[in-house]
C-alpha cells in the first residue's frame, strides 16, 4: 500500500486531499506543464549551469503543498498590478525530480530529458564549453536563461488570409 501525503491546509480549506505518491507527481506535471518553466541558468556562465524549476501562482497555497512534498523555496514578487508567488528548485534536485516525473511530462517533456541529459554528461565530465551551450539553447529555446512572455498580436497586426 503507497503512502498518502497529506499537506498541511489552512482551516478554510474546503476538504483534505489525500494523494499518493505517483498521483501528486502526476498533478505537479501537468501543473509544470501548462504554468512553469524548466531552465538551464548560468551562475557565472559555463561551466556553473545549473537546472531551474519554477512555477508562478497568486495563490501561496498550492505553492506551500509543492514545497511540503519537494522542498524547494516560495518567494513573494510584485509584478505591475498584482502580488505573485514562485516556487523554485534548483540543482541536482531539480534533475532529481525531473527524472522522476519525466514519463509524466507532455508539453516540457523534451526540455526534462535535454536537462537530464545535461547533468549527465556534466557529472560524467564530458561536458564541454560546446555542450553546454548547446544544452543552454535547446532547454530555454535560445533565449540565454531568460523567460520571455509571448504577445499575442492585436487584430490590426494579425494577417487575414
Amino acid at each position: 500500500m503507497s503512502k498518502k501525503y497529506q499537506p498541511e491546509l489552512p482551516l478554510f480549506f474546503p476538504r483534505k486531499i489525500r494523494l499518493t505518491e505517483k498521483q501528486f507527481l502526476i498533478w505537479f506535471a501537468a501543473w509544470l506543464d501548462t504554468e512553469g518553466s524548466i531552465v538551464l541558468l548560468g551562475n557565472g556562465g559555463y561551466p556553473n549551469r545549473y537546472a531551474q524549476l519554477t512555477v508562478y501562482q497568486k495563490d501561496v497555497i498550492p505553492l506551500k503543498m509543492i514545497q511540503a512534498k519537494l522542498g524547494g523555496s516560495i518567494l513573494n514578487q510584485k509584478f505591475q498590478t498584482c502580488l505573485m508567488f514562485r516556487w523554485s528548485l534548483c540543482g541536482k534536485k531539480a534533475v532529481t525530480l525531473l527524472k522522476r516525473m519525466a514519463d509524466y511530462l507532455v508539453v516540457k517533456r523534451a526540455k526534462a530529458i535535454n536537462v537530464i541529459q545535461y547533468y549527465e554528461l556534466k557529472e560524467s565530465g564530458q561536458a564541454t564549453r560546446e555542450v553546454h551551450e548547446k544544452y543552454r539553447a535547446l532547454v530555454n529555446d535560445g533565449s540565454k536563461g531568460r523567460v520571455y512572455k509571448s504577445r499575442v498580436p492585436k487584430e490590426s497586426e494579425a494577417k487575414v488570409n
